[in-house]
């Protein structure tokens, strides 16, 4: 590898990082911040080849798996952000077709969501269905007590 690229990868994975930080701690932007994560994957991918894209997406989720100390189910969200740039890097490099590209990157997201739930479902002792029953009561009480801190 050349000193350029080694600096390319150092870069790529802080701005994904950073782009994560933003997003875990801030209500505002977070969302924002959190759907420009494959961006920095897209760009080096065509800057620099498959390799280094790879070693970026691969550090950044090794720096996110240690800030949140292990895995957690909402990292799924991450990962899936993760691919969606890698892929869409590799296809916008391959010149596929736009529907190609799509299609490739949503069977890839969907597949990787339902490994990662039947995953963390098994490893709780619980059915898929009963796990994201749970997960999705939380996440709309956790919205509500949101709104109301913030005035809504």
């Amino acid at each position: 590898m050349k000193n350029n690229e080694i600096r390319d990868i150092i870069i790529g994975t802080i701005v994904v990082v950073v782009l994560f930080a933003v997003g875990a701690v801030s209500p505002l932007f977070g969302s924002l911040c959190a759907f420009c994560i494959p961006l920095p994957l897209i760009f080096y991918r065509v800057k620099t080849g498959r390799l280094p894209a790879l070693i970026i997406a691969f550090a950044s989720f090794v720096v996110i798996l240690t800030l949140v100390r292990g895995f957690k189910f909402d990292l799924m969200f991450v990962v899936q952000l993760l691919a969606t740039g890698v892929l869409l890097g590799e296809s916008f490099a391959l010149k596929f077709s736009v529907n190609k590209a799509f299609l490739i990157t949503l069977i890839a997201v969907v597949v990787i969501m339902a490994v990662w739930v039947w995953g963390f479902s098994i490893n709780a002792g619980m059915s898929p269905g009963m796990m994201l029953g749970g997960l999705i009561d939380n996440t709309i009480a956790q919205t509500l007590d949101l709104y109301r801190t913030q005035g809504f």
